[in-house]
């Protein structure tokens, strides 16, 4: 594969089981630069307040930004780090019902099971109505970062 000046991977890296490798294909891809952009968390730990309340377990968050510097670092990488102000606009779905079921989807619950029903019980809690439809409480205060550095050329 012909490399790149820039390698972009936006939202990517947070279920990645061997990240080392993954970020060394990246670097092979790019003449000049490797981007990773990326929450502080991962996406779906905003769902672990409700995961925990349905399933009444704790849920394992994958790892986020400050879970990758490290890695890096120990991959003799030593990135720039800009961080992108929260953003202002949020997801908004079009009613309480499509909230749910696109909840169900990602909680792994099953329709019409007990645990839908704690779903549907706890949800109002978590998001609230706007004009366009229901957003997802504190939705727009997650910060992403963007991680970038020249990759070493490797014999």
């Amino acid at each position: 594969m012909e490399p790149h000046d820039l390698v972009l991977c936006a939202n990517v890296v947070y279920g990645v089981g061997e990240i080392a490798g993954f970020v060394r294909r990246l670097e092979d891809a790019a003449r000049d630069r490797v981007a990773i952009v990326l929450y502080m968390d991962a996406p779906l730990s905003r769902m672990s307040p409700i995961w925990t309340e349905v399933h009444g377990e704790k849920r394992i968050d994958m790892p986020g930004l400050p879970e990758l510097l490290p890695v890096l670092w120990e991959m003799e990488i030593y990135p720039d780090v800009a961080m992108l102000a929260p953003a202002t606009s949020t997801r908004t779905l079009p009613n309480l019902e499509t909230a749910i079921a696109m909840a169900r989807h990602f909680l792994y619950i099953e329709a019409g099971s007990e645990k839908e029903q704690r779903l549907r019980e706890i949800a109002p809690r978590f998001v609230f109505e706007t004009p366009e439809g229901v957003t997802m409480r504190g939705a727009s205060e997650r910060p992403q970062g963007v991680v970038s550095w020249r990759p070493a050329r490797r014999a």
